[in-house]
C-alpha cells in the first residue's frame, strides 16, 4: 500500500492511495492524476509514501528519506474523462524514480497480486478488503486518521448498484460494494486497493477505489471501484 502526496508549494498534502504492483510501479486512480479542474499532475508534483502505516511519518525529516519516494513517470488511461468519473477507465500508473528495495523494507511493503485474467464473475456477496487513510467523517478534514484503516465491504452486482445510486453510470468495467450500516470509501481513499481472497489463499487486487455516491443522504451508500481485471492489457503495456 502506498500513499500519494502532492509535492506542490503550499499543497504538501496526502490525498490518494495506491498499491505497489512491482518494485517500480504504483497502481492508482486516474482522477488522482487528472483532477476535477482538468489539471494533470506531473511526476515532479507527486511523492509516494511507502513502508509505513503511519502517514504522519511523511513529515518526519529523518524518516522521510527512507519512506518517501519520487515519481519519474505518470500515465492514466486514455479513456478517462475527468468530468464524468462514473464513465469508467478510472485507472492510472506511476513509475518510481528508483525501484523499491523489498529486502531492505523487510516486509513493511510488498507487491499486491494482480488477477491473472479477465473474468465474467461478479463476486457477488464476497468481502472486498479495502484500505486507506481517507476521511472517516464526510467533509471533516480533522477526521483523517494517522494510521491506515481497513474494512471489508460486500460486493454487489452492478445491476443492484445502479438501483441504489439511481444512475446508469456503473459500467461493466467497474464493481460496487455495499454493507448495510458498514463502511464506504471516503475522501482520501481514492486509488487504494480492494482485494479478494482467491481459491489459492492469496489476496488479489480486484478493485481500485474510484468514488462513493451518497445522493445527499445519510443512508449507507455503495462504493464504486475500477475492476482491475478489465485493465490488465493497459497495466502490462505501461509497466514495460
Amino acid at each position: 500500500m502506498g500513499l500519494l502526496r502532492k509535492n506542490i508549494k503550499r499543497e504538501n498534502a496526502l490525498y490518494c492511495g495506491g498499491s505497489i504492483i512491482d518494485a517500480s510501479h504504483i497502481l492508482t486512480a486516474a482522477h488522482c492524476i487528472k483532477l476535477e479542474d482538468g489539471k494533470v499532475l506531473h511526476a515532479k508534483d507527486i511523492h509516494i509514501l511507502v513502508g509505513t502505516n503511519n502517514r504522519v511519518l511523511a513529515n518526519d525529516r529523518h524518516r522521510a528519506v527512507e519512506l518517501v519516494h519520487a515519481v519519474s513517470k505518470v500515465s492514466y488511461h486514455s479513456g478517462y474523462r475527468h468530468k464524468d468519473v462514473g464513465h469508467g477507465d478510472d485507472i492510472a500508473l506511476l513509475k518510481l524514480s528508483k525501484p523499491l528495495d523489498f529486502e531492505r523494507l523487510q516486509g513493511r511493503a510488498t507487491p499486491v497480486c494482480l488477477p491473472p485474467k479477465k473474468t465474467a464473475k461478479t463476486y457477488e456477496k464476497e468481502p472486498l478488503s479495502v484500505a486507506g487513510w481517507g476521511l472517516t467523517k464526510e467533509g471533516d478534514l480533522s477526521s483523517q486518521p494517522d494510521l491506515l484503516q481497513t474494512a471489508d465491504m460486500d460486493v454487489i452486482t452492478n445491476a443492484q448498484c445502479r438501483k441504489k445510486v439511481k444512475s446508469s453510470a456503473v459500467p461493466s468495467s467497474m464493481m460496487c460494494t455495499f454493507r448495510e450500516g458498514g463502511s464506504s470509501v471516503g475522501n482520501g481513499d481514492s486509488g487504494g486497493p480492494g482485494t479478494l481472497l482467491g481459491d489459492d489463499g492469496r489476496h488479489y487486487q480486484m478493485g481500485v477505489a474510484s468514488f462513493a455516491v451518497n445522493n445527499n443522504s445519510t443512508a449507507p451508500s455503495p462504493s464504486i471501484f475500477t475492476r482491475v481485471d478489465r485493465f490488465l492489457d493497459y497495466i502490462h503495456k505501461n509497466v514495460k
